[in-house]
């Protein structure tokens, strides 16, 4: 028997064979820039660099980033002020002349690594971050204030160095220079003295009030003089009067005295003093009364003042 089959052809549907690869681009660590590094006062206000700044007052310092990578690729900026005859880069920080500041990009923290132990010459009211890390450029800025015994320069060889690092530990850098004013502060500690007792024609009489000298506590970012005057040519009393030139000053004894008057002149003994924070000084005051002056309670003013000494 013959058994005979019809076969129906079958159609396949048409199909593409896939794969995939994983491909990857790397893209390099570019090197950050500083541009239109500057200190001023205030941002905005004229630029003070390479001219002579004060001690105690805020200054800001700013510059521009750029990173091709995005301001987020920075890792920290540096600022190093110092005084380049007396102090390195790398030297200890100290309020006569060096001073270290950082920023940290990824915390946005402002901080100073020396010498205050509390941010004491950080102004962080006048410190800012970039406002975009995303972008590829940002300005940052640091508030600071020097000592108020920072060393005295008129040479503009203080310099601020910064330093920028980014995530691959490139860095780059750039400074600025400047000079600091005479800074001085005066206290008086006996803010009043005399002598009680006098008799017409005594001679080279000591203050009895206060007893011996009269004390002072200077604060000077250089070596100073003291100097001294008085407010008015005479000691009055009522219309009696006494010619200043008849008390002398010197720092300890009536030797070298000097007569007061009313120009401003040096302590003699308190010359060349060197400089620093809160010392204590004192001198001598005597008093001569005329052979003939009517009894009365004689006054003056002395004044005081400290310059820098030449």
């Amino acid at each position: 028997m013959l058994l005979m089959f019809m076969i129906a052809p079958i159609a396949f549907a048409d199909t593409e064979a896939t794969g995939n690869s994983d491909g990857t681009a790397v893209v390099g660590s570019t090197a950050p820039t500083i541009t239109n590094l500057d200190v001023c006062v205030a941002a905005g206000t004229s630029s003070v660099n390479d001219t002579l700044i004060d001690p105690q007052t805020t200054y800001i310092c700013n510059f521009t980033i750029t990173d091709a990578n995005t301001v987020a690729d920075i890792k920290n900026a540096t600022w190093v002020i110092f005084e380049e005859t007396a102090a390195d880069w790398g030297g200890a920080d100290t309020v006569e002349d060096h001073y270290t500041f950082k920023w940290d990009q990824d915390t946005n923290v402002f901080s100073e690594t020396g010498p205050g132990g509390s941010d004491d010459h950080l102004v962080t009211g006048s410190c800012s971050d970039p406002a975009d890390n995303s972008s590829s450029t940002g300005v940052v800025q640091l508030g600071f204030k020097l000592d108020d015994i920072a060393d005295y320069n008129s040479a503009k060889t203080w310099e601020i160095n910064v330093t920028l690092w980014d995530a691959a530990d490139s860095d780059t850098e750039t400074q600025l220079y400047f000079g600091v004013n005479f800074y001085s502060e005066l206290t008086v500690t006996d803010s009043t003295h005399g002598w009680t007792g006098l008799d017409a024609g005594d001679t080279n009489v000591t203050m009895t009030d206060p007893e011996g000298k009269l004390d002072i506590i200077v604060t000077a970012n250089a070596n100073f003089n003291v100097q001294a005057q008085a407010n008015a040519s005479t000691l009055h009393s009522g219309s009696d009067t006494i010619t200043i030139g008849h008390i002398l000053i010197h720092e300890t004894a009536i030797d070298s005295a000097l007569n007061l008057t009313t120009t401003y002149a040096n302590i003699t003994g308190l010359t060349d003093e060197t400089s620093g924070a809160d010392l204590a000084k004192s001198f001598v005051l005597f008093i001569n009364i005329p052979a003939t002056q009517a009894t009365g309670s004689y006054v003056y003013q002395l004044q005081l003042r400290i310059q820098r000494h030449t």
